[in-house]
Protein backbone atom coordinates (compact mmCIF):
# COMPACT_ATOMS: atom_id res chain seq x y z
CA UNK A 1 0.00 0.00 0.00
CA UNK A 2 1.47 3.50 -0.99
CA UNK A 3 1.84 6.27 1.58
CA UNK A 4 -0.85 8.38 0.06
CA UNK A 5 -3.74 5.52 0.09
CA UNK A 6 -1.93 4.40 4.16
CA UNK A 7 -2.63 7.69 5.04
CA UNK A 8 -6.01 8.55 3.97
CA UNK A 9 -7.66 4.37 5.02
CA UNK A 10 -6.39 4.70 8.33
CA UNK A 11 -7.60 8.36 8.79
CA UNK A 12 -5.78 7.66 12.21
CA UNK A 13 -4.34 11.76 11.80
CA UNK A 14 -8.38 13.08 13.24
CA UNK A 15 -8.11 9.83 15.59
CA UNK A 16 -5.44 11.25 17.29
CA UNK A 17 -6.13 14.57 17.98
CA UNK A 18 -9.33 13.92 19.44
CA UNK A 19 -7.44 11.19 21.79
CA UNK A 20 -5.05 14.09 22.38
CA UNK A 21 -8.10 16.79 23.40
CA UNK A 22 -9.26 13.98 26.27
CA UNK A 23 -5.12 14.19 27.86
CA UNK A 24 -4.79 16.01 31.30
CA UNK A 25 -4.47 19.53 30.73
CA UNK A 26 -0.54 19.36 31.58
CA UNK A 27 0.18 17.10 29.36
CA UNK A 28 -2.07 18.55 26.79
CA UNK A 29 -0.17 21.60 26.99
CA UNK A 30 3.27 19.90 26.70
CA UNK A 31 2.31 17.66 23.61
CA UNK A 32 1.18 20.70 21.75
CA UNK A 33 4.03 22.34 22.65
CA UNK A 34 5.98 19.61 21.25
CA UNK A 35 4.04 19.23 18.11
CA UNK A 36 4.84 23.51 17.44
CA UNK A 37 8.65 22.32 17.54
CA UNK A 38 7.62 19.20 14.88
CA UNK A 39 5.72 21.72 12.79
CA UNK A 40 8.86 24.49 12.97
CA UNK A 41 10.97 21.45 11.93
CA UNK A 42 9.28 20.15 9.35
CA UNK A 43 9.15 23.70 7.70
CA UNK A 44 12.69 24.23 8.42
CA UNK A 45 13.52 20.79 6.37
CA UNK A 46 11.43 21.48 3.49
CA UNK A 47 13.56 24.54 2.79
CA UNK A 48 16.28 22.20 2.38
CA UNK A 49 18.25 20.26 -0.39
CA UNK A 50 17.48 16.89 0.90
CA UNK A 51 14.19 17.28 2.59
CA UNK A 52 12.25 14.47 1.36
CA UNK A 53 15.20 12.31 2.87
CA UNK A 54 15.47 14.42 6.24
CA UNK A 55 11.48 14.15 6.33
CA UNK A 56 12.06 10.26 6.18
CA UNK A 57 14.88 10.30 8.66
CA UNK A 58 12.56 11.95 11.44
CA UNK A 59 9.74 9.75 10.51
CA UNK A 60 11.37 6.69 10.74
CA UNK A 61 12.31 7.74 13.94
CA UNK A 62 8.73 8.11 15.53
CA UNK A 63 7.63 5.42 14.47
CA UNK A 64 10.08 3.03 15.53
CA UNK A 65 9.03 4.58 18.90
CA UNK A 66 5.25 4.31 18.84
CA UNK A 67 5.94 0.26 17.54
CA UNK A 68 7.99 -0.32 20.48
CA UNK A 69 5.12 1.25 22.52
CA UNK A 70 2.46 -1.09 20.63
CA UNK A 71 4.99 -4.93 21.24
CA UNK A 72 5.03 -3.69 24.91
CA UNK A 73 0.80 -4.06 25.02
CA UNK A 74 0.86 -0.06 25.83
CA UNK A 75 -3.07 0.64 24.17
CA UNK A 76 -3.70 2.93 21.53
CA UNK A 77 -5.88 5.12 23.48
CA UNK A 78 -5.40 8.57 24.92
CA UNK A 79 -2.42 8.13 26.02
CA UNK A 80 0.72 10.80 26.26
CA UNK A 81 3.58 8.46 25.55
CA UNK A 82 1.86 7.13 22.87
CA UNK A 83 0.51 10.08 20.96
CA UNK A 84 3.73 11.70 21.14
CA UNK A 85 4.75 9.48 18.63
CA UNK A 86 1.75 8.32 16.47
CA UNK A 87 0.74 12.26 16.29
CA UNK A 88 4.04 13.18 14.48
CA UNK A 89 4.08 9.70 12.49
CA UNK A 90 0.69 10.51 10.60
CA UNK A 91 1.89 14.13 10.12
CA UNK A 92 5.16 12.97 8.53
CA UNK A 93 3.20 10.41 6.57
CA UNK A 94 0.93 13.42 4.77
CA UNK A 95 4.20 14.68 4.15
CA UNK A 96 5.92 12.48 2.41
CA UNK A 97 2.67 10.96 0.69
CA UNK A 98 2.01 14.52 -0.98
CA UNK A 99 6.08 14.26 -2.05
CA UNK A 100 5.53 10.92 -3.71
CA UNK A 101 1.84 11.77 -5.29
CA UNK A 102 2.14 15.20 -6.06
CA UNK A 103 -0.46 16.07 -3.79
CA UNK A 104 0.57 19.03 -2.00
CA UNK A 105 -3.22 19.40 -0.48
CA UNK A 106 -2.79 16.38 1.45
CA UNK A 107 0.27 18.21 3.38
CA UNK A 108 -1.24 21.11 3.81
CA UNK A 109 -4.30 19.71 5.23
CA UNK A 110 -2.55 17.81 7.78
CA UNK A 111 -0.37 21.12 8.78
CA UNK A 112 -3.52 23.13 8.89
CA UNK A 113 -5.12 20.70 11.79
CA UNK A 114 -1.97 19.91 13.75
CA UNK A 115 -1.71 23.80 14.03
CA UNK A 116 -5.35 24.25 14.34
CA UNK A 117 -5.43 21.85 17.79
CA UNK A 118 -1.90 23.05 18.83
CA UNK A 119 -3.40 26.78 19.43
CA UNK A 120 -6.67 24.92 21.12
CA UNK A 121 -4.89 22.70 23.40
CA UNK A 122 -2.04 25.70 24.39
CA UNK A 123 -3.19 29.26 23.54
CA UNK A 124 -0.89 30.86 26.01
CA UNK A 125 1.98 29.02 24.58
CA UNK A 126 2.45 31.18 21.19
CA UNK A 127 3.49 30.00 17.29
CA UNK A 128 6.87 28.94 17.94
CA UNK A 129 6.53 27.50 14.38
CA UNK A 130 6.08 30.84 12.81
CA UNK A 131 8.22 32.82 14.76
CA UNK A 132 11.01 30.65 15.08
CA UNK A 133 11.58 30.87 18.27
CA UNK A 134 10.90 28.67 20.88
CA UNK A 135 8.14 29.45 23.30
CA UNK A 136 9.51 30.98 26.65
CA UNK A 137 6.10 30.54 28.09
CA UNK A 138 6.78 26.61 29.38
CA UNK A 139 9.64 26.10 31.77
CA UNK A 140 11.89 23.13 31.42
CA UNK A 141 13.83 24.06 34.21
CA UNK A 142 14.07 21.30 36.99
CA UNK A 143 15.32 22.26 40.53
CA UNK A 144 17.03 19.91 43.40
CA UNK A 145 17.96 20.43 46.42
CA UNK A 146 21.47 19.43 48.51
CA UNK A 147 22.12 19.54 52.11
CA UNK A 148 25.96 20.09 52.83
CA UNK A 149 27.84 20.79 56.00
CA UNK A 150 29.61 24.14 57.31
CA UNK A 151 32.82 22.79 57.17
CA UNK A 152 31.93 21.35 53.45
CA UNK A 153 30.87 24.85 52.92
CA UNK A 154 33.63 27.08 53.90
CA UNK A 155 36.39 24.19 52.17
CA UNK A 156 34.26 23.95 48.60
CA UNK A 157 33.15 20.25 47.62
CA UNK A 158 32.19 17.46 45.51
CA UNK A 159 28.62 16.39 45.21
CA UNK A 160 26.53 13.74 43.42
CA UNK A 161 23.04 15.33 41.96
CA UNK A 162 20.29 13.28 40.21
CA UNK A 163 19.20 14.98 37.11
CA UNK A 164 15.89 14.99 34.92
CA UNK A 165 16.66 11.61 33.46
CA UNK A 166 17.63 9.80 36.54
CA UNK A 167 21.50 9.83 36.14
CA UNK A 168 23.99 11.34 38.99
CA UNK A 169 26.42 13.78 37.43
CA UNK A 170 28.98 15.75 39.63
CA UNK A 171 28.64 19.46 41.20
CA UNK A 172 31.33 20.97 42.16
CA UNK A 173 30.67 23.69 45.30
CA UNK A 174 32.33 26.66 45.85
CA UNK A 175 34.29 27.72 48.69
CA UNK A 176 32.31 29.94 50.86
CA UNK A 177 28.90 28.69 49.53
CA UNK A 178 25.95 30.36 51.76
CA UNK A 179 22.94 28.79 52.38
CA UNK A 180 20.22 29.10 50.01
CA UNK A 181 22.72 29.53 46.96
CA UNK A 182 21.29 28.49 43.42
CA UNK A 183 23.80 26.69 41.06
CA UNK A 184 22.81 25.74 37.83
CA UNK A 185 23.73 23.31 35.22
CA UNK A 186 23.06 24.12 31.87
CA UNK A 187 21.34 21.29 29.65
CA UNK A 188 20.20 19.01 32.49
CA UNK A 189 16.96 20.06 32.73
CA UNK A 190 13.60 18.41 31.40
CA UNK A 191 13.87 17.74 27.50
CA UNK A 192 10.62 18.87 24.87
CA UNK A 193 10.62 19.12 21.18
CA UNK A 194 14.45 19.15 20.91
CA UNK A 195 14.87 21.39 23.42
CA UNK A 196 16.47 21.29 26.67
CA UNK A 197 16.14 23.66 30.34
CA UNK A 198 18.40 23.91 32.98
CA UNK A 199 19.19 21.83 36.49
CA UNK A 200 18.70 24.28 39.81
CA UNK A 201 20.20 23.44 42.61
CA UNK A 202 20.09 24.83 45.70
CA UNK A 203 22.87 24.23 48.58
CA UNK A 204 21.15 24.27 52.12
CA UNK A 205 23.73 24.32 54.99
CA UNK A 206 23.04 22.24 57.95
Amino acid sequence: MGWFSRWRSSRRFSGELRDADRLPNAQKVELASEMRELIRKCESIKQGPNSYEELMKLFQSHCEERQKLAYSGMSTGPDFKWLRHAIPESYLVAHLAADLTDRQKLSEVAHRDLVKWARSAAPGLGDSYTSGKPSEQVSLDTHRSITITPAQAARGCEVRVKTETGTKISLSIPKNTRSGRKLRVTGEGKKMGGRAGDLYVRVDIR
